[in-house]
């Protein structure tokens, strides 16, 4: 966060005024897991995602670990899905559509990066709007920077579930 003030006199230099905050990603994290936890208790059906991970790249393996612990922690099973990288992209999309047109599943994720010999956008393409939980695809982003937030990415999402666990308001603000 940071403040910028007019110096005095009529030079147009700008002084720059940082504030730091310390935040406690854990404890948001926490707070985040217990909400999504109550609520998935309440359904009628368990909720179940899917992740696509292409090649064998252990960062993104451990990465999805990750994940799968987080979800399945709150009651949501996660089916992680995994292709060789030596797959060809249209039996990469083909695989991708197939696993999305799986009613059993609410959101699929592609788990980046995706190896360079491959198509990675027809990869995401392939993922459709209902279901693309990291706003990855072409349809997803477009109605994003369109001005639809009814669904944020990943990041913008976290961003503002800082901002409002510390109160921080940014409306109407440059």
């Amino acid at each position: 966060m940071f403040l910028a003030a007019r110096t005095s006199g009529k030079s147009n230099v700008w002084q720059v005024l940082f504030t730091f905050m310390l935040v406690d990603g854990k404890k948001i994290a926490g707070r985040i897991l217990e909400e999504v936890a109550e609520k998935v208790a309440k359904l009628s059906k368990p909720l179940k995602m899917a992740a696509i991970l292409i090649g064998d790249d252990s960062r993104s393996k451990k990465f999805l670990e990750l994940k799968k612990k987080a979800t399945e922690s709150v009651g949501i099973v996660f089916d992680v899905h995994e292709f060789s990288a030596d797959t060809k992209t249209r039996d990469l999309v083909f695989e991708v559509e197939k696993i999305a047109q799986n009613p059993d599943y609410g959101g699929v994720l592609i788990e980046l990066p995706i190896p360079e010999k491959i198509d990675s956008v027809a990869v995401l393409n392939a993922v459709p709007l209902k279901k693309d939980v990291d706003i990855l695809s072409f349809e997803a982003q477009e109605k994003f920077y369109s001005g639809d937030f009814s669904i944020l990415p990943p990041a913008v999402e976290a961003v503002e579930s800082i901002f409002k666990y510390y109160k921080v308001e940014v409306k109407n603000k440059k």
